[in-house]
């Protein structure tokens, strides 16, 4: 499953982003390449993120760590052989992954051609500068 993605942020408002990129990818090369192909966001601050696996998000439910920053999406697909395309009803950044979970019961689907049993909402996890730089030696 595709798990690396990205957010264009605006400097001045830490806990929130302006827009998430549609789709996911399976590494984080395939991520960054597509960031810097893209001119039309070249000015603005990039930040990466990875979709967390079950086992993930309860670790950091438990770990409340302060400096980590969270998100969830919901992630749809009609086709098992597409990738995930992905929607942000909420643009807002959270510091702990419990009260994401929280704010993500409370959204409803605004995916009109996507029924609500296909979708699945992701939650996922800012990357710092070490940890992306630590994923580009990974591969």
């Amino acid at each position: 499953m595709e798990k690396f993605g990205y957010l264009v942020c605006d400097s001045c408002s830490p806990g929130e982003f302006l827009y998430i990129h549609p789709s996911l990818f399976l590494n984080i090369i395939d991520c960054v390449q597509n960031v810097v192909l893209r001119k039309d966001i070249s000015d603005k601050r990039i930040v990466y993120f990875k979709i967390l696996n079950n086992s993930e998000i309860v670790q950091y439910i438990h770990n409340d760590a302060q400096e980590e920053c969270f998100g969830f999406c919901q992630l749809h697909r009609t086709d098992p052989n597409d990738k995930f395309k992905v929607f942000s009803p909420n643009k807002h950044l959270f510091v702990n992954l419990l009260d994401c979970v929280l704010e993500a019961r409370d959204i409803t689907s605004d995916e009109g051609d996507c029924p609500r049993f296909q979708l699945q909402f992701g939650y996922f996890k800012l990357l710092t500068n070490d940890e992306l730089v630590k994923l580009f030696h990974i591969l």
